[in-house]
């Protein structure tokens, strides 16, 4: 299975992946796109240019895309342009992706959600979060919080459908919720029945096929200090 985590923004873009764009091969990367001095514009198409070179020849299952959102007292309108252009082209290529909010970004990351006080949860903390869980695995710049959102929503995607790259085998129960508030009122978008796994990537071994695999049908108390993942 191929898929794709984007944290899109015009001016620097992150970009992750789990395959090569040029052989299909299993490979994880993260890249960043973007050219932050030039016209709106401009941004937008580049970041369209550096994603259809990505999905043109290779073409993944599902794309997770960190969600927009407003703020009323800053212009946002690039950000929402940046998105809707992505999308559209992903759209045009028949590829399904998956809006998830920025605070469900930020508990799988770090198993919170705070947004205030001492706990809240900044950038360095979900870089901090992100490279320590999934550094060993692949190489993730120091510091660079675009590209550790899109390696923790690669990882959601594919933990999600039931293809998890993580060391361990369990998930904490808030990073659990988390996945369960995305899939919560809404199916996933459905992959190819033979969608293949990487070699020696094993698809989740509860048995659940495609966007279900989530244990969303367990018994697992809300509480409880271990959630099984394998």
């Amino acid at each position: 299975m191929r898929v794709m985590g984007l944290d899109l923004k015009p001016a620097r873009s992150g970009i992750a992946m789990n395959y090569d764009p040029g052989t299909g091969e299993r490979f994880l990367s993260v890249a960043a796109a973007g050219a932050s001095l030039r016209p709106l514009h401009d941004q937008v198409r580049i970041l369209e240019r550096a994603i259809l070179t990505r999905v043109d020849r290779w073409r993944p299952d599902v794309v997770f895309i960190e969600g927009t959102f407003s703020r009323g007292s800053h212009s946002d309108y690039g950000q929402h342009a940046a998105h809707f252009a992505v999308t559209h082209l992903l759209w045009s290529k028949g590829i399904p992706w998956v809006d998830v909010q920025t605070g469900l970004v930020k508990i799988w990351a770090t198993g919170s959600g705070s947004q205030r006080g001492a706990t809240k949860v900044t950038k360095d903390k979900v870089v901090a979060a992100v490279i320590a869980r999934y550094g060993q695995l692949m190489h993730i710049p120091p510091g660079d919080d675009d590209a550790c959102d899109a390696v923790a929503l690669m990882m959601m995607a594919l933990t999600v459908y039931g293809r998890p790259l993580e060391p361990d085998r369990v998930i904490p129960p808030a990073r659990f919720r988390a996945l369960r508030s995305l899939t919560k009122g809404r199916p996933l978008p459905a992959i190819a029945p033979d969608a293949p796994t990487a070699p020696g990537w094993g698809a989740c071994r509860c048995g659940v096929p495609g966007a279900t695999c989530v244990h969303a049908d367990t018994d697992i108390a809300p509480n409880s200090s271990e959630v099984p993942n394998a």
